[in-house]
């Protein structure tokens, strides 16, 4: 198996489609959503990475590479921060301090 080579597991579920996985070579853990397009093609979001602001990372459950990221739906071509449920830019507010 290549080195950089992740094998995630589901190691906790927070919710219907809301769950922990661990990679059982690394025993790092990342939270993840089984969501979809509005077209139906399935698409993952993982929380807490650095490729947005917001933290989310939208990805296809088959090309699990670390560092892609889905701009658009590669079925119908929908933004997919428009056409996946919780895929949506949060905009988080920063207090000013003086």
């Amino acid at each position: 198996m290549p080195q950089n080579t992740r094998a995630w597991e589901i190691t906790g579920v927070l919710g219907e489609d809301l769950f922990i996985q661990t990679d059982t070579h690394s025993g790092e853990k990342r939270k993840v959503r089984s969501s979809e397009c509005d077209c139906g093609q399935p698409v993952m979001i993982e929380y807490n990475t650095s490729h947005r602001q917001d933290g989310k990372r939208t990805f296809y459950p088959e090309d699990d590479k670390e560092n892609t990221l889905v701009f658009r739906c590669k079925q119908c071509l929908s933004p997919v921060h428009e056409s996946v449920p919780y895929a949506g830019f949060e905009v988080t507010r920063k207090m000013d301090t003086c």
